[in-house]
């Protein structure tokens, strides 16, 4: 049984994987807000719902028949994923080297698809050009800089950090109504304390 919790959540893992190298290598950058929530639920959730799922098993019981561990784990791991981008912006990006690290490593975020769904057409294809501009090896360090900051004028231009802290406090509160079901008292608190560690209360952008 845990070779097969572990099985299913490793395939998983790689298809969200896959879904991110796909779009980081294909052309054109469109990414919605919902795809973007898809690409999470894959890359991150399998995570936390193995390694919950192995724990009640080995407990004795069926995991599916203690709670919905799996919509559990879906939202604890997306609304994670969220915040983990949040703090991505949340640096100096004049001492912090690894600010905007996904606009960097062409990785799809939350942040980038609301961007592109709020922007004018003008302010996407400028972030579009920041985005490639920003992974030239020869960028000077001063310009690269000055990129990122351009890049964060137009995420605040598009409310992109207030909308995503408001989908990341939906997720932990989809994350708690999953756990309505949960008979084990000892068990909830553990899946409570795992919701304020991953996706704490009240979300910041950090």
């Amino acid at each position: 049984d845990l070779v097969g919790i572990l099985a299913d959540a490793h395939v998983r893992l790689a298809r969200g994987q896959g879904a991110e190298l796909w779009w980081r290598d294909a052309g054109g950058r469109q990414l919605t807000p919902a795809e973007a929530l898809d690409i999470y639920g894959l890359k991150t959730s399998p995570a936390f719902e193995a390694a919950i799922a192995m724990g009640i098993r080995l407990a004795g019981l069926p995991p599916e028949s203690v709670a919905a561990i799996n919509r559990y784990a879906l939202h604890v791991g997306t609304g994670f994923q969220i915040l983990n981008d949040l703090k991505d912006w949340g640096g100096d990006l004049e001492n912090n080297r690894r600010a905007a690290g996904d606009l960097l490593g062409g990785r799809p975020t939350l942040l980038w698809a609301l961007a592109i769904e709020r922007l004018a057409a003008a302010d996407i294809v400028r972030l579009r050009e920041i985005a490639t501009e920003s992974t030239r090896e020869d960028l000077p360090a001063s310009a690269a800089i000055g990129l990122l900051q351009e890049a964060r004028d137009l995420y605040d231009r598009a409310g992109v950090v207030p909308r995503a802290t408001a989908i990341a406090a939906e997720q932990r509160r989809r994350a708690a109504e999953a756990l309505a079901g949960c008979r084990h008292r000892r068990l909830r608190e553990v899946l409570d304390f795992l919701l304020d560690l991953a996706v704490p209360e009240p979300v910041s952008a950090g």
